[in-house]
C-alpha cells in the first residue's frame, strides 16, 4: 500500500495517514495501525483525531509493552518498509 500510487482520494488519504505513522513511529505502528483502523475508519476520522492519534504514537514508538517481537515479525512478512525513504510521498 505504501509503495503504489493510489488513485482515489480516500485511499490517497489513507496513504498519507500510513505514510505519517511511518514517519513517527516505524512498520510496527503501521501494521497496528491497518488491522485496528482499516482503510474506512483511518480515512473517515476527522483531521484533528489522525494528527492526535500520530502523536500518541509519536510518543509510543519505543514502548516496549506494544511493540513486540511478533509485530516486528509481521510488519517484516507483509513487507512494511522501515522509514518513509524510498517510499512515494503525497501532495494534496
Amino acid at each position: 500500500m505504501l509503495k503504489t500510487v493510489q488513485p482515489s482520494g480516500k485511499l490517497k488519504r489513507y496513504k498519507q495517514f500510513l505514510y505519517d505513522v511511518l514517519s513517527n513511529s516505524g512498520p510496527e505502528f503501521v501494521l497496528l495501525c491497518a488491522v485496528a483502523l482499516g482503510q474506512v475508519k483511518g480515512v473517515d476520522m476527522k483531521h484533528s483525531d489522525r494528527v492526535g492519534l500520530i502523536g500518541k504514537i509519536k510518543a509510543n514508538k519505543d514502548n516496549t509493552a506494544i511493540i513486540d517481537s511478533t509485530i516486528r515479525l509481521l510488519a517484516t512478512k507483509y513487507h512494511i518498509p522501515n522509514s518513509v525513504t524510498g517510499v512515494f510521498s503525497l501532495s494534496f
